[in-house]
């Protein structure tokens, strides 16, 4: 148990010290050195900016997933209960769910806008065609 320790810990070194060095060789804004975003870091936690942002994106994250749990369950539920429901929205929810959900997000931002509701539906979309088939599968 210990080596296993010490070559993760030897490892994670090992990252940190070549991405400092790299980021001070290059001199580049693409890869800082790591003691400055530390710096950066600890200045936004001690301003109170890095937990406002961050309650912010959870508040997101979790409204667009109990949004999507709430319908996904539902219609998975009806889908995998009745055979006329399944095959009247199998098509779509298929067709939905391979679709590349990127594709779905200029669209979204022209709907909703740069707020918060585009970044909800958003994780909806990424998250109700896979709850719907699997509680339809259930």
């Amino acid at each position: 148990m210990k080596s296993r320790f010490g070559t993760n810990f030897f490892s994670l070194l090992s990252l940190a010290l070549l991405w400092e060095v790299t980021g001070r060789a290059m001199d580049s804004t693409l890869i800082p050195p790591l003691s400055q975003i530390g710096a950066a870091w600890w200045k936004l936690l001690s301003s109170g900016k890095l937990v406002s942002n961050l309650s912010m994106s959870l508040t997101t994250l979790v409204t667009g997933f109990c949004l999507a749990v709430l319908i996904g369950v539902v219609v998975g539920l009806l889908m995998g209960r009745f055979r006329a429901v399944e095959h009247f929205l199998d098509l779509y929810v298929n067709a939905l769910m391979s679709a590349p959900s990127t594709a779905f997000v200029p669209v979204l931002i022209l709907w909703f806008g740069l707020g918060v509701e585009s970044r909800v539906a958003v994780v909806f979309l990424f998250a109700v065609f896979v709850i719907i088939i699997n509680t339809m599968t259930g």
